[in-house]
């Protein structure tokens, strides 16, 4: 009797691979056909989709519009500053946490929405489908955004080398409540290893974690050995916190941490400091778009991971250190 074909455990798999071509070309094709009707409007594609959420639910904070659609800090944020700066909304610190920025749309925002009522009509029937099998498609999409999502990768897998050669993974500060910062011993910011030490002492026992990690790409002003940067701290500023090995935070050989610290959380601006103007100058000469990056900037940039692995803040080197630690208080 012939047996029947044994079936392919990797067909699941093909077909998922062929689904990815047109899904690509479909949402390729649908972009080029947008941009003649949002070419009055003055917008992307990605803007429009933006304001659209906002025109729908009304005011928001970053985190809840990035949810909706689909978008990290670190691509939300640059394209949330040019609406800013087009006048059509505003962004500003909610009363309640100061950390979680409030989208209001103005009044050139709301007045757009009228223009946009064309937008729909004229792309009415781009794609061949029935109102049926459009809702069925988008639910299919929908569906399989989130399994996605919930698969995506998170701080916790990721490992970082010690300053001793072992091997730290971050798997093992599930639980705590994380500050990843990159330092220098030759920096006008170097001082903020005091308050960073204090911090730790005060609340590594209530599950504070940190990761110090030097880096000598900003100004060379990290030169020495992973054991001549360790010999520094703890001479100068008494530090008890472990430290890492010296690593890149950009470019090509940045650690994948920050790869994905980045992409969790964007650049917002430099705080009022007695540096801001001169960082912000000297950024400006070397790359007229600098601020729309989310490039580490400089020495001691800080982000905060909460209990359950999120990144939930990030902190230039310009913050008070009391905003950090109130920051961090809140969440332990």
């Amino acid at each position: 009797m012939k047996q029947p074909p044994l079936s392919n455990p990797y067909e699941s798999l093909r077909i998922s691979n062929q689904l990815c071509f047109p899904l690509y070309a479909c949402s390729k094709e649908l972009i080029r056909k947008y941009r003649k009707p949002l070419e009055s409007l003055h917008l992307t594609y990605t803007q429009y989709v933006v304001m659209m959420v906002l025109w729908e639910f009304g005011n928001m904070t970053e985190g809840e519009l990035g949810l909706k659609v689909h978008l990290d800090s670190g691509t939300l944020t640059p394209l949330l500053k040019r609406l800013e700066k087009q006048g059509l909304l505003t962004r500003t610190r909610a009363s309640q946490n100061e950390r979680k920025l409030l989208l209001q749309l103005t009044e050139s925002g709301y007045q757009l929405r009228e223009k946009a009522l064309d937008v729909p009509k004229s792309m009415q029937g781009c794609i061949p489908l029935s109102h049926e099998e459009l809702i069925q498609l988008k639910k299919l999409l929908d569906k399989a955004l989130t399994n996605m999502e919930e698969e995506k990768m998170s701080i916790y897998d990721f490992t970082v080398k010690t300053g001793k050669g072992g091997e730290l993974n971050l798997s093992d500060y599930k639980g705590k409540v994380i500050m990843v910062v990159n330092t220098a011993t030759g920096c006008g910011f170097t001082p903020q290893y005091a308050p960073i030490e204090q911090m730790y002492k005060d609340y590594h026992d209530q599950g504070l974690e940190i990761l110090d990690i030097p880096c000598n790409q900003f100004g060379a002003q990290a030169p020495g050995t992973d054991d001549e940067i360790h010999e520094f701290c703890t001479v100068h500023f008494n530090t008890t916190f472990p430290q890492m090995k010296k690593a890149d935070v950009n470019g090509e050989n940045e650690l994948p941490l920050y790869t994905y610290l980045k992409a969790q959380k964007g650049f917002e601006g430099f705080n009022a400091h007695p540096y801001k103007e001169l960082l912000e100058s000297m950024f400006a000469k070397a790359d007229p778009e600098w601020d729309k990056k989310p490039d580490i900037k400089w020495n001691f940039t800080k982000f905060i991971v909460d209990r359950e692995g999120n990144v939930v803040a990030r902190f230039e080197p310009t913050a008070d250190m009391k905003d950090v630690e109130n920051c961090v208080k809140a969440l332990l």
